[in-house]
């Protein structure tokens, strides 16, 4: 059956030609055949697909939402509802209930696909190893970064992947950690002048001066503070580590940081100059509106027609959003100089060839084609410069906005963590909370912020915010072969093979993996010390081999364990997430530098569960933007 633009061009051809030969008669007879032929065929695909999973798995029906505007607050907690679907008791003794319980899935068909929804570690690692394919599962992000490593499928998305990964070797680690160490820099150098700001302001206030909001710290929720109290200052973290790790992503794939870059660009009537400020403001606002527009399309009737979605507010607001945001990893693509990551893939012969499909033709152009959003031709180049950027910070800042909420709702977790490192001055320069800058620093080893070992603590923070919040937190593969849980694998006594057949597709809920019972103790709780245990090497003698494979640890006597098979915060197989070792290092410098600064405490008049709220969009952030009450350690 042809689709979309293609199809529709064939249907009006064989409407004129039916027209011209056998008059109207002909046409209506035609129509109908038309309509009749493509009802009959839509509804075998559906009942089909229906009856794949049928006795496997408990099949719920797909309901698209009616999605007319983009809504800021969640008015439903998605992920909630996800997890108890994924959690339900058994009911009976039948076959469908057991496999439910079993291994934490249920099917639906969406359209004429069957699709299972997957939440068990076992069967969720099945799915995804040795699946290669996305497509047609990401076309919603495909409208706003392309045809990039994300998005692009076969031999294209070998050679992509293999030059990403080659540019990322390329230009090493340590432009990353420094990048990373100045915008932590200058994240802390902003709340201090904040803090400041606040102080005065009470202080003034105690003398009896009138001082207005501006005085005592930008008030209100856009301004990303609140006047402290005498215990700290509130403070939405979540936009103000957007902006830091947005310049951090920036100046590592660029080599050169944002101000510089806006500073050397543009100058003449055809482009202006504008500061740093204004190309991080409209980028930022563009990616939160498409943060939501994208996964919110594939959800709702909208998937079913990319003519009526390109004609509806959310379409025109998409559009606009998807060239605003595509202006910084222009300005990214101009500014890089030789040895970044981004001059590295200019280079490469995957990356250097434009691309023109239906994306150029009139139909997209008016119509809006959820493939190219009606951008015409495209540069891969581009493509993947704003797949690099959006992932680079959007993820990062989610993840250490989780972070700062949960280490705020354990004080004892906050202070094992905070103790860790400035008990260490070795720990404190390796990762750049002393003052200094990493780039300099190549006496000082092992460098902690590039190895999982070197400071336990704070990794076990890290990964127990990963476990708990999967900033990405739905995966979603076409099956290629057959995905086999073999019996024994589920959590009944009686095991159970299951088979996810080749030609469905796929759906994996790290927010429910990460919480199988099967696999973690205690599944909704934050307990970092989960990811410790005692060094059985610590007491062996210096330069033997088991000694040698402990050193490099800030807390002797404790270190890492193995990740293990239920934890996939970056995905896993051949598309897992090509950046992940760049997340880590970024994660690990920013949230150590931010703990040894600043007690962190919840906002006040706001309990655990409230601060916990998600926002699911494309990543799922905190729906209070991160507010925690943030006070100077030691004073």
């Amino acid at each position: 059956m042809l689709a979309g633009a293609p199809g529709t061009a064939a249907a009006a051809a064989a409407a004129s030609v039916l027209a011209l030969e056998g008059g109207e008669h002909a046409l209506a007879w035609g129509v109908a055949l038309y309509v009749i032929c493509a009802a009959t065929w839509t509804l075998a695909d559906a009942v089909g697909a229906r009856l794949v999973f049928r006795g496997k798995l408990p099949s719920v029906p797909w309901r698209p939402n009616l999605m007319f505007n983009v809504y800021a607050t969640p008015r439903r907690n998605l992920l909630d509802r996800v997890s108890r679907r994924m959690a339900a008791a058994r009911v009976g003794n039948d076959a469908t209930t057991k496999h439910r319980h079993r291994h934490r899935a249920f099917a639906t068909v969406v359209g004429n696909c069957p699709f299972a929804h997957v939440g068990g570690a076992a069967l969720a690692r099945a799915a995804l190893d040795r699946q290669p394919v996305k497509s047609p599962l990401y076309r919603a992000f495909e409208a706003f970064a392309g045809v990039g490593i994300f998005t692009a499928e076969g031999d294209d998305w070998a050679a992509k992947r293999s030059e990403v990964l080659g540019a990322f070797a390329t230009a090493g680690l340590e432009p990353l950690a420094a990048a990373s160490t100045s915008a932590a820099a200058g994240l802390t150098a902003e709340i201090d002048a904040q803090l400041a700001a606040a102080t005065r302001g009470k202080e003034a206030t105690r003398e009896g001066s009138t001082v207005d909001d501006a005085e005592k710290g930008e008030g209100g929720r856009g301004g990303g503070g609140r006047g402290g109290d005498g215990n700290g200052l509130e403070v939405d973290m979540l936009p103000r580590l957007q902006r830091a790790t947005l310049r951090a992503t920036f100046e590592y794939l660029a080599g050169v940081d944002l101000p510089t870059a806006a500073a050397a660009d543009g100058g003449d009537a055809s482009r202006p100059r504008r500061p740093a400020g204004v190309w991080e403001d409209e980028y930022l606002a563009a990616a939160t509106d498409l943060r939501a527009l994208i996964p919110a399309r594939a959800r709702s009737v909208w998937m079913l027609s990319d003519w009526a979605y390109a004609l509806s507010p959310v379409g025109r607001l998409e559009r606009a959003r998807i060239r605003e945001a595509r202006r910084l990893p222009e300005l990214a693509l101009r500014a890089a100089v030789p040895g970044s990551p981004l001059d590295h893939l200019r280079r490469g012969p995957a990356h250097s060839r434009r691309r023109r499909g239906w994306s150029g033709s009139i139909f997209s152009r008016f119509w809006g084609s959820s493939r190219r959003a009606g951008l015409g031709s495209r540069d891969p180049l581009l493509d993947e410069a704003t797949t690099l950027l959006f992932a680079g910070h959007d993820t990062q800042s989610a993840t250490l906005s989780w972070a700062l909420l949960r280490l705020a709702g354990d004080p004892v977790a906050q202070r094992e963590l905070r103790a860790s490192l400035t008990d260490d001055p070795a720990a404190m320069e390796s990762l750049g909370t002393s003052g200094k800058s990493v780039a300099k620093k190549t006496n000082v080893q092992p460098a902690w912020w590039r190895t999982s070992a070197g400071a336990p603590v704070l990794e076990a923070c890290l990964r127990e915010t990963l476990r708990l919040h999967p900033v990405a937190p739905f995966v979603a593969r076409k099956l290629t072969s057959d995905a086999v849980v073999a019996s024994g694998a589920g959590d009944d006594d009686d095991g159970g093979a299951l088979t996810l057949p080749a030609g469905s597709a796929a759906g994996v809920w790290l927010h429910a993996v990460h919480r199988d019972p099967t696999v973690w103790v205690d599944p909704d709780s934050f307990v970092p010390s989960r990811w410790l245990v005692a060094d059985s090497n610590a007491g062996k003698p210096a330069g033997s081999e088991d000694s040698i494979r402990s050193q490099g640890s800030n807390t002797p006597g404790v270190r890492v364990l193995f990740k293990g098979a239920g934890f996939m915060p970056f995905a896993t197989g051949p598309r897992a997430c090509v950046g992940q070792h760049l997340a880590w290092v970024y994660m690990r410098v920013v949230l150590a530098r931010l703990v040894c600064a600043y007690e962190v405490r919840l906002a006040g008049g706001e309990g655990e569960g409230d601060a916990l709220t998600p926002s699911v969009g494309f990543t799922v952030t905190p729906a209070n933007a991160a507010r925690v009450r943030l006070a100077p350690v030691g004073g």
